[in-house]
């Protein structure tokens, strides 16, 4: 149930290289276009400390959810041995690694099951996390986690349902449509293009996509190209003294923190993807240091991306009209900067003002059957009525709840900025920062009271319950700032 871009083919088997390659892509996606407006607003040293301070948090919270996915493994094959007499048999011919321990320390309520030389196996299977949140904390803990799933998941749609007319409308038409004897505004512009996404994107909503590994492909390597682009056309006017000064680049603003706080959650968020992610590996015993190798590179793909950003854009005397001019002001959707690049022609201006559109029209349908059916899982309504006939009719109503809200947001609310952030700063906390620290923490009380002295071959480095605290007062804190600054910037708009 769980895509994003970049994602592994369903099926699919590979070996540490490949799977990291996966992940980075999965994990860098368009979100992190709004990270050099993040820094401008906040600076250059808060947003260093503060991207760096989120890629550790957040890569300590993947180690979690990678033990707790090995020990939901087990107790879910507990059940199964329960309801089943047949043994299971786990046996290195499924290139399933397996650590021993002996069988007198397993835990009489929770048996765990064997190898064929009869010891006991900690392996990772695909336990999706709403699972592992069932399986530790019951039906209520399972509820908690898909409501913030679809929370997140709406605002993913949302900021797609933005970023794409928006995109269109900056390169295309910036002034609007302008005709002998009628002028169409910008904002009707925008809402033309919007009308021309859902009636482009809304019927797939109601379907089901059987393999989009092609359709993948082409949105890692359409993405990577543009960030590739950016990157090196930036430090081209850095390079040749047409970017900022260094003395007019801002290093400190505290006011723009807390925004840029949920977009740096934002763009490392994958949580709730991992078990998708790791469970293709052929070789899984060393899948903590592949995903601290995997951030360690998208931690200095972001700072290559920001920092070149600020110095070659971050001057606030340049001008904000980037369809003019270049160098211009760092624009909310990163891609906006360069629509005024001519070099050698307005190809390349053009391909990075509209890769938006062609990445997030293909996976906009996607996320929506992601929402709808998770939804569906949630909700039983209509699941034993006779309209039903069968699911049909009962999809496609989730369907049109999943679709419609957030094309009627991006109607009125046109930040692709504001939303990033307001999607990290909640709904992405809880997923990439809460929930982790939650399902590991009762993850070790079940080892603790039924398996003592068990060694789990995945469990995480971070061991003392302190890393716990600490995330969980980072998050509590986060969560009040943000909401506190929320309210004031709201209250400052309608005062004015």
């Amino acid at each position: 149930f769980f895509f994003r871009m970049g994602a592994p083919p369903a099926g699919s088997s590979f070996g540490y290289s490949v799977g990291g390659i996966f992940i980075f892509n999965l994990i860098v996606g368009t979100g992190s276009l709004a990270l050099p407006s993040g820094w401008n607003e906040a600076g250059l040293i808060s947003g260093i400390i503060m991207t760096i301070s989120i890629f550790l948090l957040a890569y300590i919270c993947v180690t979690f959810v990678i033990e707790v996915q090995s020990v939901a493994t087990v107790m879910i094959k507990k059940n199964l041995l329960e309801s089943d007499t047949t043994p299971i048999v786990i046996n290195e011919e499924r290139s399933t690694e397996f650590a021993t321990i002996p069988k007198t320390q397993s835990g009489v309520d929770y048996p765990m099951f064997e190898d064929e030389g009869g010891e006991t196996a900690f392996i990772l299977e695909q336990v999706e996390m709403g699972s592992m949140a069932e399986t530790l904390l019951g039906k209520g803990g399972r509820l908690f986690f898909y409501v913030v799933l679809l929370v997140y998941l709406y605002g993913d749609l949302a900021i797609y349902a933005v970023a794409v007319p928006q995109s269109v409308l900056n390169t295309l038409t910036p002034d609007g449509m302008v005709f002998s004897s009628f002028t169409i505004g910008p904002v009707y512009c925008y809402w033309f293009y919007l009308f021309v996404f859902a009636v482009a994107v809304l019927p797939f909503c109601f379907v089901n996509f059987s393999n989009s590994k092609y359709l993948q492909f082409f949105t890692i390597i359409c993405r990577n190209l543009a960030f590739i682009l950016m990157i090196i056309i930036a430090f081209g006017y850095i390079v040749t003294g047409k970017g900022a000064d260094a003395a007019d680049v801002d290093y400190f603003n505290g006011k723009g923190l807390p925004s840029l706080w949920g977009t740096v959650i934002y763009c490392f968020m994958c949580h709730h993807s991992i078990p998708g992610l790791i469970s293709p590996l052929k070789q899984k015993r060393k899948v903590n240091l592949l995903m601290f190798f995997v951030y360690c590179g998208i931690l200095v793909f972001y700072l290559l991306l920001a920092s070149s950003a600020l110095f070659a854009f971050g001057d606030p005397d340049f001008s904000d009209d980037c369809t003019e001019t270049i160098p211009c002001q760092i624009e909310s959707l990163y891609t906006y900067n360069f629509l005024s690049f001519r070099f050698p022609s307005k190809v390349v201006a053009y391909y990075l003002g509209l890769f938006p559109v062609f990445t997030l029209t293909s996976n906009y349908p996607l996320i929506a059957i992601t929402l709808r059916n998770n939804m569906m899982k949630i909700f039983p309504f209509g699941e034993n009525a006779s309209w039903a006939q069968g699911t049909l009719y009962r999809q496609y109503i989730f369907a049109a709840i999943a679709s419609f809200p957030s094309l009627l947001l991006a109607a009125v609310f046109t930040d692709v900025d504001v939303l990033v952030s307001l999607t990290g700063s909640y709904a992405g906390l809880f997923i990439e920062f809460v929930i982790p620290v939650t399902l590991v923490f009762y993850a070790r009380k079940v080892m603790k009271e039924h398996y003592k002295g068990a060694e789990n071959p995945y469990k995480s480095p971070f061991q003392h319950v302190l890393w716990l605290i600490v995330i969980l007062l980072v998050a509590g804190a986060s969560l009040i700032i943000v909401t506190l600054n929320n309210v004031y910037s709201f209250y400052a708009l309608f005062a004015d």
